[in-house]
This record gives structure tokens, C-alpha cells and sequence, in this order.
């Protein structure tokens, strides 16, 4: 699908909280994206609980793997022992 394909469908699905951007990125490397054209973007955006490490770094990756094992997610109400150890 294009992006104007895409996002015609997501003004169909979504709650209007955000206007997106007319691309609608499928996949990231590094400091790239793609769009769903395959159009190279450089990403210069930050997100909510973003990292500064890039898409799909290895170490990172790694991390969230195992974390996936253990537990996914949990509500601020709950401490939890990465947090304590990070901290």
C-alpha cells in the first residue's frame, strides 16, 4: 500500500488525538527509515521512551528478548528488579 493508501485507512480506524506525517514508515536501521514507498528517511525525530541507539540495535535487541521471557510490561504501581537495578 502507499502512504496516502495507509493513512486514508487510518483516518478511517484511528481517534484523530494526532495528525501524522504524510509517510508511514514500515521499517528502521540504524538512523534510517522506510517509508511504505521505500523512501530513505534520515530519523531525526524522538518518540515516547524512545532510545538514542538507533532502530534495531543489537545490544538492544538482545535486551528486549530476554525481558520478553520474564515480563513484558508492567504499571508504574509495580517496582520491578530492572528498574531497581538500572536505578
Amino acid at each position: 500500500m502507499t502512504n496516502q493508501e495507509l493513512l486514508a485507512r487510518y483516518k478511517q480506524v484511528m481517534v484523530p488525538n494526532y495528525a501524522p506525517l504524510p509517510c508511514v514508515p514500515t521499517r528502521g536501521k540504524g538512523v534510517w527509515l522506510w517509508d511504505a514507498e521505500d523512501k530513505k528517511y534520515l530519523d531525526l525525530t524522538g518518540g515516547i521512551a524512545v532510545t538514542g541507539l538507533g532502530h534495531g540495535h543489537p545490544e538492544v535487541l538482545r535486551a528486549l528478548r530476554e525481558q520478553a521471557d520474564q515480563v513484558w510490561h508492567l504499571s508504574n504501581y509495580f517496582a520491578n528488579v530492572p528498574v531497581i537495578e538500572l536505578a
